[in-house]
């Protein structure tokens, strides 16, 4: 009897997902809950939970829960995702373990580097975020939890 096994291309389908995404980490003094509180309010978004996409990790025989707020411009087919980067002292990226959550733009019309910009500053000046950078997806170690 033959067998055969299925081999997932991990590197492949990250370069895939990440091909047309720009990645910000922010660091927060309050919740994440309130930050897309405030997103929401002061910027005009309406991210919400999507729980569907909530990634959990099992590490060290314990669970771990990663939450993903989610909100899509239609308009100009670009979704916007802020994924909680700790949970109970263990990181979604443990290379970015200095940023309390990561905000990713996904999209055909990604917006140009100027608009990009505005939005930072906008971000920037919310009471509650202390920094906001922009990053490169491509040395990120694990970007792999990322994908949705």
């Amino acid at each position: 009897m033959s067998q055969f096994k299925l081999v997932l291309d991990v590197n492949s389908l990250s370069e895939e997902f990440f091909e047309d995404t720009c990645l910000f980490g922010v660091q927060i003094t309050a919740g994440i809950h309130r930050l897309v509180w405030q997103v929401n309010e002061m910027i005009g978004f309406r991210f919400q939970i999507d729980y569907d996409k909530q990634i959990k990790f099992i590490h060290r025989e314990r669970d771990y829960y990663y939450n993903v707020y989610a909100y899509r411009e239609d308009a100009m087919g670009l979704d916007h995702y802020i994924y909680t980067n700790a949970y109970d002292g263990e990181f979604l990226i443990p290379d970015l373990q200095y940023f309390d959550c990561l905000w990713l733009m996904k999209g055909e019309a990604l917006p140009p580097p100027d608009e990009r910009n505005l939005l930072q500053t906008a971000i920037r000046s919310l009471p509650d975020v202390q920094m906001i950078t922009e990053m490169s997806t491509e040395k990120i170690k694990m970007r792999e939890r990322l994908i949705l």
